[in-house]
């Protein structure tokens, strides 16, 4: 995921876009895996400055 967000960051990508992603990903996770035990690091274990 840090690696992902180092990414688009250094594409251009400012901290409402990466959020989005962030939360998109979250959303996905959240569907994708409902029937699992998840463990999600908040946002501000991710290393993000802002």
């Amino acid at each position: 995921m840090k690696e992902r967000i180092a990414r688009l960051y250094e594409q251009g990508a400012d901290a409402v876009g990466i959020g989005q992603y962030i939360l998109k990903w979250m959303r996905w996770v959240d569907v994708g895996l409902n029937d699992y035990a998840v463990c999600i690091k908040p946002i501000t274990d991710l290393g993000i400055r802002t």
